[in-house]
């Protein structure tokens, strides 16, 4: 199985590159999470059982995810830690941090990732909690992914993102953004919220007349749906067809990632990623 590894990618494209899922020495196999490290872990209180979850608080906290050595997922500058300041559920959060990018020429990246498998299913869900704790963007293409869903080789994706105007919701046929639009709400850096995201990947009719949707007009005959909540409605986008015809494993990204100029420096923290996802398996 071929296992997506993201590196540097351009701000409105998706430069992907494979790893062999088979080669021990990028992959770490970390095992269930062991609540007796931790006892009244986040994860261990999610009912029903999701298909992933994720709260680092156990022995290993990059559990679930996979790892590299050197990290792929890491570069630029960029860092990842667990730390046990400003937690959402004790005792530790994921941290993200990039350094100042001076120019739209500069890049870096900060994530973690992981794989549902075989292909993607025809609906899913994820739900994570996240705080900016540092940032300032300039007016410009300067921008920061916290999310990306990439439904294999060239197929699609779907990003949540961050610049100047605040939070926004994107989609992608293969490598080329075919849709965005912002958050309603306006989220600022010091304090916590939870982002849901609900993605129906089949022909879901809706009306598409949404002024703030930017990019192809003309919405595609069967086209699916993705809808962004932060405990309400903020933004929702047709998912292109094309996805509902990947036989490839959906791959999630999550972190500091697509980092690109102009931006100063930019922190922020993770914790209690649930997925929920029918018909699909358990990553390993």
């Amino acid at each position: 199985m071929l296992v997506f590894a993201a590196a540097c990618r351009q701000a409105l494209g998706i430069d992907t590159h494979f790893i062999e899922a088979t080669d021990s020495s990028v992959l770490s196999d970390v095992g269930e999470p062991d609540s007796a490290v931790t006892p009244n872990r986040f994860c261990d209180a999610v009912a029903p059982k999701p298909t992933f979850c994720a709260d680092f608080d156990g022995e290993e906290p990059k559990e679930g995810f996979y790892i590299s050595n050197p990290d792929k997922g890491i570069f630029g500058g960029a860092t990842l830690t667990f730390t046990e300041q400003n937690v959402r559920s004790a005792p530790r959060i994921a941290s993200f941090s990039l350094p100042t990018l001076l120019t739209d020429t500069s890049f870096a990246s900060g994530m973690l990732i992981t794989t549902l498998s075989p292909q993607p299913p025809p609906t899913f869900t994820l739900k994570l909690d996240f705080r900016i704790e540092q940032e300032n963007f300039p007016e410009g293409k300067g921008r920061v992914d916290l999310v990306r869903i990439t439904f294999g080789k060239d197929m699609g994706a779907i990003a949540v993102f961050r610049n100047y105007a605040g939070l926004n919701l994107e989609v992608y046929t293969g490598m080329e953004s075919v849709a965005r639009t912002a958050f309603t709400s306006k989220v600022g850096p010091g304090s916590w919220h939870t982002l849901s995201l609900l993605v129906h990947n089949y022909a879901a009719p809706n009306n598409w007349n949404d002024a703030g949707i930017v990019g192809d007009a003309s919405i595609p005959e069967g086209s699916g749906e993705v809808f962004a909540l932060l405990g309400g409605l903020e933004a929702k986008l047709p998912l292109p067809p094309r996805v509902q015809t990947s036989k490839e494993p959906v791959n999630f990204d999550f972190g500091a990632l697509t980092g690109r100029g102009p931006i100063e420096a930019f922190v922020v923290h993770l914790d209690n990623i649930v997925l929920d996802a029918p018909d699909s398996i358990e990553p390993q």
